[in-house]
């Protein structure tokens, strides 16, 4: 699970996790492609989407994967189908990155 934090905040500032397992780290600045699609979360689906945004970014002229694609999810299971919101997100490289 990923969270951003606001831009006022550092490592040091960020107030201190309770449980020992959340740990903080930076995230550098990147470039990603994303497909949004409704519906229940299944590896068919998601290689199925991800397979659509991976054809989509290679028609696209100075687009280019460099990463694997990420699923997210950002409801929760009571959600109805047609109302989740789900994402693929693959890395991309453009213009002077190629």
């Amino acid at each position: 699970m990923t969270f951003t934090m606001p831009s006022q905040y550092t490592l040091e500032t960020l107030p201190k996790p309770k449980d020992s397992r959340v740990q903080f780290e930076i995230v550098p600045r990147h470039k990603i492609a994303a497909l949004r699609y409704t519906g229940f979360w299944s590896e068919e689906r998601n290689a199925e989407k991800a397979q659509e945004l991976v054809t989509w970014i290679s028609k696209q002229p100075g687009l280019k994967v460099i990463g694997a694609p990420r699923f997210a999810g950002y409801d929760p299971p009571w959600t109805l189908p047609f109302f989740r919101r789900n994402e693929i997100m693959i890395d991309v490289a453009s213009g002077k990155d190629l």
